[in-house]
């Protein structure tokens, strides 16, 4: 359902970055709202995410969310 890449770095061991979003191929299957006859879609949704080794210590530095959105009423 997601497509992306895993960032490792080789000498540590240790992941260093993600970065995924929604594969082409599920993107229909994202939510869709209606309220009041107002219809709110998601096109695509992403998520980037980093982290840092600092000698002993391994923590988040980063995390970015990205969505696409796709707004339509009814003509009255």
């Amino acid at each position: 359902m997601y497509a992306g890449k895993i960032y490792i770095d080789d000498e540590i061991s240790l992941i260093t970055g993600i970065d995924y979003s929604v594969a082409p191929v599920s993107a229909p299957y994202l939510k869709s709202v209606s309220i009041l006859g107002i219809k709110v879609s998601a096109t695509f949704r992403s998520v980037s995410v980093r982290y840092k080794h600092n000698g002993d210590d391994y923590y988040l530095t980063y995390v970015g969310i990205n969505y696409g959105m796709n707004v339509s009423g009814k003509k009255v």
